[in-house]
C-alpha cells in the first residue's frame, strides 16, 4: 500500500513490521514496484523467511511521485528524501538503483553518521569518456531555432533525433532534471565514503559497464564488487535474490543496534 513520506511530497512503500532499517531509492523512470521481489519474494524461494522492515520511495518525477516544480540536481532530490530517514532506524542502509544511486551517494556523504553502508547497482559513479559536443549540424539547428527560423515542432523532432533514450521518454521539467544530472560527476565524493559500499553489478550491464564499477572500486576505501552473469542494467528484477542477500548480511548488526 501506497504511504506519503516528506509532508506528502513523496510517495512510496514500507515493508516489513519493525521500524526500517533499509531505504531503498529506485533508477530513472523506475519506481517502487522493481523492488518488490527484492522485499516481498516469492514464497519458497528460500529467503522470504527473514523479513527486511525497508521503505522504497518513488523519486520525485517517477510513479506515484510528482515531479519538482524547477530543475533539480541530485543534490536537491537527497535534500528532500533525506526526511525520510526520521522514519527509519538511527543507522540505515542506502539501496541506490542507477539514478537512485546517485542520489543515494549525495546521502551518504552528508549524512555519514546515519548510513551504515551504501548499496549500489547500475549506478553511473564516473565517466568512463569526456561528453562529447553536439555534432556541428546539431549546433546549426539548434541556433536557427534560437533565431526563430525553426518552429517548436521541428526542433523537437531534431532533438528526439539525436537524444538517448531516457532523453526522448521525458518531456518539460524532467528532460531539463536530466540534463543537469548527466553532466555530474563524482569522483571527488567517492575517496570520501567512510561507510562500507557494496557495488552490485550485472556483468551484461549495457548502461553502466561493469567496468566503471571497476574502477570506481579503486575509488572507495570500504568497497566490495558483485558481479552477476547474464544480468543487465535492471538488477533488481532481474536478480532480486543478490540484491536482498547483500542486505540480510547487514540486518543482524543493525536490528541489534
Amino acid at each position: 500500500m501506497l504511504k506519503a513520506f516528506c509532508s506528502g511530497q513523496v510517495f512510496g512503500v514500507r515493508y516489513g513490521t519493525g521500524v526500517p532499517w533499509v531505504l531503498t531509492l529506485p533508477g530513472w523512470q523506475r519506481t517502487h514496484q522493481d523492488f518488490e521481489a527484492v522485499f516481498a519474494p516469492a514464497a519458497g524461494d528460500g529467503s522470504g523467511d527473514t523479513p527486511i522492515d525497508a521503505i522504497v520511495l518513488d523519486l520525485p518525477g517517477f510513479g506515484n511521485t510528482p515531479p519538482p516544480s524547477v530543475v533539480w540536481g541530485t543534490q536537491d532530490y537527497a535534500d528532500l528524501v533525506k526526511d525520510v530517514l526520521d522514519e527509519c532506524q538511527e543507522r540505515v542502509v542506502i539501496l541506490g538503483h542507477s539514478f537512485g544511486g546517485r542520489v543515494a551517494l549525495q546521502l551518504a556523504t552528508a549524512l555519514e553518521h546515519r548510513v551504515s553502508a551504501l548499496i549500489l547497482s547500475g549506478v553511473p559513479l564516473l565517466r568512463l569518456r569526456p561528453i562529447s559536443e553536439p555534432s556541428l549540424l546539431y549546433r546549426l539547428v539548434r541556433r536557427l531555432y534560437s533565431s526563430g527560423f525553426l518552429s517548436e515542432q521541428k526542433m523537437e523532432k531534431v532533438r528526439r533525433h539525436y537524444g538517448s533514450a531516457d532523453y526522448n521518454a521525458v518531456q518539460g521539467i524532467m528532460r531539463q532534471v536530466l540534463i543537469r544530472v548527466v553532466q555530474e560527476s563524482y569522483e571527488t565524493r567517492l575517496p570520501s565514503l567512510t561507510c562500507p559500499v557494496e557495488l552490485v553489478w550485472g556483468k551484461d550491464d549495457d548502461q553502466t559497464p561493469l567496468e566503471l564499477a571497476v574502477k570506481a572500486k579503486e575509488l572507495i576505501p570500504h568497497a566490495h564488487l558483485t558481479s552477476c552473469e547474464g544480468v543487465g542494467h535492471l538488477l533488481p528484477i532481474e536478480a532480486p535474490q543478490v540484491l536482498r542477500s547483500v542486505l540480510l548480511r547487514y540486518s543482524d548488526r543493525l536490528t541489534n543496534q
